[in-house]
């Protein structure tokens, strides 16, 4: 979220919590979690300055539009509320 928040694109390996987040291409890559896979990030990433960009400028808009404090407290919220309904 922070590397979104100054307009970086992300990289992250397609195991774990943030694949979730990450669209290919579209607002950061996805790679293995192999040395070549990671030397294949970085290279698109540091020699494609626009799709880095692009990348970046939708990961800022994920975070303005879905991870923010509002999406946030809206989510702990309901979950308040489903555990008072049930109890």
């Amino acid at each position: 979220l922070e590397a979104w928040g100054a307009r970086k694109p992300v990289i992250t390996t397609r195991n774990g919590g943030t694949n979730e987040y990450i669209s290919h291409e579209v607002n950061g890559l996805k790679i293995d979690p192999t040395p070549d896979s990671i030397a294949w990030g970085l290279k698109t990433v540091f020699s494609d300055p626009v799709l880095a960009r692009c990348m970046g400028e939708k990961g800022r808009l994920a975070v303005e539009t879905t991870f923010n404090w509002e999406a946030t407290s809206h989510g702990v919220l309901s979950v308040y509320e489903r555990a008072l309904n049930a109890a």
